[in-house]
């Protein structure tokens, strides 16, 4: 359960359920987020693979 702080809220700017890859936009947290760090979507703690 992600029990961090919500920073920003982005939105999903792609979905490739072939690749498993949810690309989302978030200028704020972009700016912070490194590979992989781990992201809350929707309530699912997720890896940053590619920034």
């Amino acid at each position: 359960m992600f029990t961090g702080l919500i920073e920003e809220v982005g939105t999903v700017a792609a979905f490739d359920s072939a690749n498993q890859r949810l690309t989302v936009n978030a200028a704020q947290a972009s700016r912070a987020i490194r590979r992989g760090d781990s992201i809350a979507v929707s309530g699912v703690c997720l890896t940053a693979v590619e920034v």
